[in-house]
């Protein structure tokens, strides 16, 4: 992110746009801290991860657009919230629908195929900015958080799922 809002057609400062990117992750961990314990108490996680991948998508669409630096601000403060509003339900989700007795298995698969697309995705992102610009690995993100997107509203919730889970750091529900 720094590097995009330094060199892309924002041309920010690198200290401003440090300063952006920590902003964008800060609202991250609101994210999180924020869907993890409703997700638990309600018991859904697919309407987190769905509104995640809808919300962020639009949102990094819009970092193409030329836009005030509050604007901006707030743009990268809603992609920080929203993409990461839907990863503790998504790691729920994962442990809800996979059989006990291979769970195990089953995280070490799905993070390790998930390290693939992971590690390949900065050289893709790279290459489409080395051959057609910065805005055009921005359109990679897009396109790729719209495929999440629709993939998303495919998924259902396990029936059964937990609700009124009691949570440490849940203000209103208090631990027995």
């Amino acid at each position: 992110m720094p590097l995009y809002l330094v060199a892309s057609h924002h041309h920010y400062d690198a200290i401003i746009a440090g300063y952006f990117t920590t902003i964008m992750l800060i609202a991250g961990l609101v994210g999180e801290m924020v869907a993890a314990p409703i997700s638990d108490r309600t018991g859904k996680r697919v309407p987190f991860i769905i509104i995640s991948t809808v919300v962020s998508t639009p949102l990094l669409f819009l970092l193409n657009a030329p836009m005030d630096q509050l604007t901006l601000l707030l743009v990268l403060i809603g992609i920080g919230f929203f993409f990461y509003l839907g990863v503790p339900p998504n790691t729920a989700f994962q442990t809800e629908v996979t059989p006990r007795d291979s769970q195990g298995l089953a995280f070490g698969l799905l993070f390790s195929i998930g390290a693939i697309p992971g590690a390949l995705s900065p050289i893709i992102f790279g290459w489409i900015g080395d051959v057609y610009g910065l805005q055009a690995s921005v359109m990679f993100l897009v396109i790729t958080s719209l495929l999440a997107a629709v993939f998303s509203l495919l998924l259902r919730e396990k029936k059964g799922a937990a609700k009124d889970v009691a949570i440490a750091l849940d203000p209103f529900i208090v631990p027995e």
